[in-house]
């Protein structure tokens, strides 16, 4: 789906399809060669040559899906199923929707493997316990109810249920995503109704200063006018509009330090601006897939679900 099509919104697309392009690595004429034969070699089991070649697949093209998936896949192989789960989580993010539902399912099973290898009893262990089916190891019946219950439901409030019950439970990372997709596309559908802030600048000086940032043309010189504008008049009625202009300027240089900071000067007197909510998530996201703890990247990912629920039930 375009961005324009889906936004009619001509600055909200902008900022929202300027993410996406200025913060993906472009892809190499080596990625399609490297995720085939990292296929062949997964299905000879080879799998840590696998790995090899799909980790340089996702070096060359770090926004395509597959080479995930078949990394994720090698990973499962090698039994290091904490990556295995990140790397089909992001296959997840990146798939198209057709492919979504078999990511999703290998992501399920992985956890599945998971739970059961650290429920796997000891040498010592009662023979009754082998006899448990997998999934049940450390997973109680209620769990895997509330979890069949609630999986592909277009309702956000049992995916948060589910997670306020089980933070860390054998699901969570699907309850995540699930519900992240559900408030994300809420967050959107404000943000496409969202209008632009009407400037009404009745000090004579002030309007000058900030017609004078409006008007110039390279972006760099303008963010600069932009931020003097700001400094100047720190109480502006024109505040949040300058501010996401600015942040339109963060995405368009990649500058994520700057749009994150902007998007969360935005929130403090705006907490429902949708465009403001979508930036912070993202960068939430990101910051969460870039960290090796998983309970680091849990409390990311939680921070920018808190954020999306905004779109939900807006507080401001």
């Amino acid at each position: 789906m375009s961005c324009r099509r889906f936004f009619r919104n001509t600055s909200t697309a902008l900022l929202l399809c300027v993410i996406s392009a200025s913060f993906a690595s472009a892809q190499t004429a080596d990625y399609d060669q490297l995720v085939a034969q990292a296929q062949a070699d997964l299905k000879a089991g080879n799998a840590a040559q696998a790995l090899t070649e799909s980790q340089k697949a996702i070096d060359s093209a770090p926004s395509r899906w597959e080479a995930y998936v078949l990394a994720g896949g090698a990973l499962q192989v090698e039994q290091q199923y904490d990556k295995a789960v990140d790397d089909f989580t992001q296959a997840l993010k990146l798939a198209p929707a057709a492919k979504q539902a078999g990511i999703k399912n290998l992501l399920e099973k992985c956890i599945q493997a998971q739970t059961a290898a650290q429920a796997a009893p000891s040498s010592t262990a009662v023979s009754t316990q082998a006899a448990q089916p997998a999934l049940e190891g450390n997973v109680t019946q209620a769990e895997v109810v509330l979890w069949k219950t609630i999986q592909g439901s277009q309702d956000p409030t049992g995916f948060e249920a589910y997670l306020k019950q089980y933070p860390t439970g054998a699901y969570s990372t699907l309850a995540r995503l699930d519900l992240d997709k559900l408030l994300t596309s809420s967050c959107y559908r404000l943000a496409e109704r969202h209008s632009n802030n009407i400037i009404s600048i009745k000090d004579q000086k002030e309007f000058n200063a900030y017609a004078a940032a409006a008007g110039i043309q390279d972006a760099a010189r303008q963010g600069e006018a932009f931020r003097s504008f700001l400094n100047a008049y720190p109480n502006s009625t024109a505040r949040e509009a300058v501010l996401q202009m600015l942040l339109q300027i963060d995405i368009r240089q990649s500058n994520s330090d700057q749009a994150m900071q902007d998007a969360l000067a935005i929130l403090q007197n705006s907490p429902s601006n949708p465009q403001a909510i979508i930036v912070a998530s993202f960068f939430y996201n990101k910051e969460a897939d870039r960290q090796t703890d998983p309970s680091k990247a849990t409390v990311y990912r939680d921070s920018a679900l808190q954020l999306e629920e905004r779109c939900v039930s807006p507080s401001g």
